[in-house]
């Protein structure tokens, strides 16, 4: 399955971010028809925002390409010290 000509492996950390945002932009919504106090609503921001960050560092890289030779190739360098 494709999103704009991506696979959803190569783009799965924007939906996480993109959920993320959402949801923030839906509690200020909620806060602004008085659905949810508005002191409620600031805190359930950031706590979606700090959800949000450890969502995104949290979702792994997409991995589909292998190291090239070059790169398992090359010698290791010694720490200069």
């Amino acid at each position: 399955m494709k999103i704009f000509g991506y696979e959803i492996v190569e783009v799965r950390k924007f939906i996480a971010a993109a959920v993320g945002g959402a949801v923030s932009i839906a509690t200020q919504v909620l806060a602004m028809g008085d659905v949810v106090p508005p002191e409620v609503a600031n805190w359930a921001t950031v706590v979606v925002a700090i959800g949000t960050a450890a969502g995104v560092f949290g979702t792994p890289n997409d991995r589909k390409d292998p190291p090239d030779e070059a790169t398992k190739a090359a010698p290791k360098r010694r720490p200069v010290i």
